[in-house]
């Protein structure tokens, strides 16, 4: 499911300046929709930013539809603890 999400998150927010860092879908009562992002100009990411981005995505996901049942999307910064999911993160 994490890699649907992002072959449709990724080209929509590439689009807008972001990269996707990770995508995590967490269950429980009502799943959650973790999205991590950063400009792709500076890796930097703000409230406004997150803000913006997450509008975008859910609308695509209202049209895409990748969860079947309901969730809460949040868009956030990778922060200081960020994962390290790409190799020029380690640099």
């Amino acid at each position: 499911m994490d890699e649907r999400i992002l072959a449709i998150a990724a080209p929509v927010a590439a689009d807008m300046g972001y990269n996707i860092v990770r995508v995590r879908v967490q269950g429980g009562k009502r799943s959650t929709l973790q999205i991590m992002a950063e400009r792709l100009s500076d890796g930097l990411m703000n409230v406004n930013d997150c803000a913006v981005l997450s509008r975008e995505l859910s609308s695509t996901f209202e049209v895409e539809d990748p969860i079947d049942s309901a969730y809460v999307l949040e868009v956030s910064s990778p922060g200081l603890d960020r994962p390290l999911t790409d190799l020029k993160h380690f640099e």
